[in-house]
């Protein structure tokens, strides 16, 4: 048995003081243990995973009552093999450990674990390591996945899912956090037991008329309705109250106290970094379900994920799995804000500095500098934001230079000014976006160690006539988009819900036409443009407006199409269907005044399953229709636009075929 003692001061948190004491690693031949005054966890050697966590003498994992197992976590797991479904969690065949220790130069010790493990049958290894500094009550996690040069064998072609998770089986949970404004009650396990599985990953829970996420949330539970944009996304974690404590109902999201002898309780993923990441801010991914997610790779609403080549190697990281005790009436909200304060990649960094030579691949801070740029931005440019990408390539594609960085800030609308810390020297791509603003700013070749000075034109073709919608790259502002719920008292945004919740031949017995300067876009425009729905062809939407005397007819009129998602037959593999299918591509046509317009055939690796997985913003994509001007006329114009019909994916999941995409703004301009 090997011990690892190291002396700290009296900690003072937000909840609770606790006397000195002493951070401590101990490994025997079946366990590894580091704890601290407060917090204790124990790695379970034949498995690869953490199977005991204590705080402040509370267990959290918990064992299931029922079927005895145990929770565990946090733990690495992958679809990563060639085997069977891809699914490969290490720890169970023949991992390694490694454990070590250091202070950092304020003298603040810390000790931790590296489990590693090679699959045979690829010669791939997966290893994930666990940190403790001091006296938090925290686990700083690292993961790593190697594919050597020399391989033994072939794997998947792509690293479609990497994450890590935190499984706990406990009652003691009652609660799940997204952010500020999305928390729901959890569903009880009976509930979901005898609910009605309507889709892949999706149930009708509503016969559980007694469930406070059923009162209160929805009637319907899917993981994808907690997903969340990176951009912005700092927390997300479980709430929960002591035992004997009483159901608490979270009308308000920023909790409701209630009297108690007990104490409440936090399970939170801090995402204090995201460079090692993929797809850039308007990637969304899993948050929690139950759960407490850190996905660090998945292809889950279209994103794009790396390929597994000989010789791959990357460390992703690092994230922190933070856990916080508060007084019996302390509410959600309060534990969330406390977790919140440490989503700074400027955070510990001495911490950071001391252990960057125990992982390999990551970059320590001192190596590191920041990027600063003043940007002027168009007049309609609302929350612009500057990011840095892959170099030469879009950044929702930056998965094909696989041990690129990715970094953003948002820009100050008073000055321009925007500063990302913490970024890894190199060559960038930087990219503007805003919402307001069509299209975006791309420089390429980004030296970070010079301020850039640039001014952002937003682009035009001409006399704007008309547009619809937003563009935010989001269908959020259309029906059943943003809306909230108010069947429900949380009040969910109706996008979240099962798609299926809205009957959209009821919305739309005619089909939609949308008339300029008459039409609401919030009632009149949905969400998603179905090819079809309950096999009836809805493929055709119509816009009509009344258009004054032509000046120029020899101008060129340019509609511009900004998709928030499109699904296509090839769904969210990304790989061409070839003869299994009619087309790889999703054909996308537009008739002015029943006269049609070059087809656009939007490419098969942009598809995303978006809306049936309840989402509003997935892989974007945008088309310039450019035409005669000839065709439009004076008076009443008619514009038609149309998916093909009948065109239906093979869905190897429980999934609708049909494919539709979901409009982020259009725009008509002559000039």
């Amino acid at each position: 048995m090997r011990v690892f003692p190291f002396a700290f001061g009296v900690l003072i948190a937000q909840f609770s003081s606790w006397t000195s004491a002493r951070l401590i690693s101990v490994e025997t031949g079946t366990n590894i243990t580091i704890s601290n005054a407060r917090l204790s966890l124990t790695i379970l050697k034949s498995t690869g995973a953490i199977h005991n966590l204590t705080l402040d003498g509370q267990n959290l994992l918990g064992t299931n009552k029922k079927n005895k197992k145990t929770g565990i976590g946090p733990y690495l797991d992958c679809y990563c093999i060639k085997k069977g479904a891809g699914s490969y969690t290490p720890g169970y065949i023949a991992p390694k450990y490694n454990s070590f220790n250091g202070s950092d130069e304020k003298g603040t010790p810390f000790a931790g674990v590296v489990m590693s493990e090679t699959l045979p049958e690829s010669g791939q290894t997966l290893s994930m390591f666990w940190i403790v500094s001091g006296e938090e009550t925290g686990i700083h996690t690292f993961s790593r996945v190697q594919y050597p040069k020399d391989p033994v064998g072939p794997t998947r072609q792509t690293l479609q899912e990497f994450r890590t998770l935190f499984r706990p089986n406990s009652d003691l949970w009652t609660h799940m956090s997204v952010n500020d404004e999305l928390a729901a009650p959890r569903p009880r396990p009976s509930t979901l037991e005898k609910g009605k599985v309507v889709q892949d990953a999706t149930w009708d829970v509503s016969a559980a008329k007694d469930d406070p996420f059923v009162v209160e949330f929805s009637d319907y539970f899917t993981k994808y309705t907690f997903a969340d944009a990176w951009d912005q996304h700092s927390v997300h974690g479980l709430f929960g109250r002591s035992k004997k404590t009483p159901h608490t109902r979270l009308d308000g999201l920023d909790g409701t106290r209630t009297d108690s002898t007990e104490g409440t309780w936090g399970a939170w993923m801090v995402m204090n970094s995201k460079d090692t990441f993929y797809g850039g801010p308007r990637h969304t991914d899993l948050t929690v379900d139950g759960i407490v997610y850190n996905y660090m790779v998945s292809n889950h609403r279209g994103a794009n994920a790396p390929n597994l080549t000989a010789g791959f190697d990357k460390t992703f990281g690092p994230a922190y799995y933070y856990f916080n005790h508060g007084s019996s009436n302390s509410t959600l909200a309060e534990l969330r804000h406390d977790a919140a304060q440490f989503a700074n990649p400027t955070w510990n960094l001495p911490f950071y500095e001391a252990i960057s030579g125990f992982v390999p691949g990551y970059v320590p801070p001192s190596k590191r500098t920041t990027f600063k740029a003043r940007i002027s931005l168009p007049r309609n440019a609302k929350k612009a934001t500057v990011i840095l990408s892959a170099d030469g390539i879009d950044v929702q594609d930056n998965a094909a230079k696989p041990n690129a960085y990715q970094y953003w800030g948002r820009v100050a609308t008073s000055t321009g000014e925007v500063s990302i810390p913490m970024v890894v020297p190199g060559k960038y791509r930087m990219t503007v976006e805003a919402q307001g603003v069509f299209g975006d700013f791309v420089l390429d070749g980004v030296d970070i160690g010079k301020k850039i000075v640039k001014s952002w034109k937003e682009e035009s073709s001409g006399q704007e006539l008309w547009r619809i919608g937003t563009p935010d790259f989001s269908a959020g502002e259309f029906r059943h988009g943003y809306a909230r719920d108010r069947k429900h008292s949380l009040a969910p945004q109706e996008y979240r819900i099962y798609w299926r919740s809205y009957d959209y031949l009821k919305d739309f017995p005619n089909g939609v036409h949308f008339r300029i300067g008459e039409s609401n876009p919030a009632e009149d425009w949905n969400y998603v443009h179905w090819s079809e729905f309950d096999k009836i062809n809805t493929s055709n939407w119509t816009i009509s407006w009344h258009q004054g005397t032509m000046t120029n007819a020899s101008s060129k009129a340019t509609l511009t199409v900004q998709l928030a998602a499109v699904k296509s037959v090839s769904g969210n593999s990304h790989v061409s269907s070839g003869k299994e299918k009619s087309w790889p591509d999703l054909p996308f046509t537009v008739l002015v005044n029943n006269q049609q317009l070059k087809t656009w055939n939007i490419p098969y690796y942009h598809s995303s399953s978006c809306a049936v997985r309840s989402g509003i913003s997935c892989y974007s994509t945008r088309h310039k229709f450019v035409f005669d001007s000839s065709l439009l006329r004076s008076g009443e114009n008619e514009m038609t636009l149309r998916l093909p019909y009948p065109f239906r994916a093979n869905e190897t999941a429980k999934l609708v075929g049909q494919v539709y995409v979901q409009y982020d703004a259009l725009r008509l301009e002559v000039g």
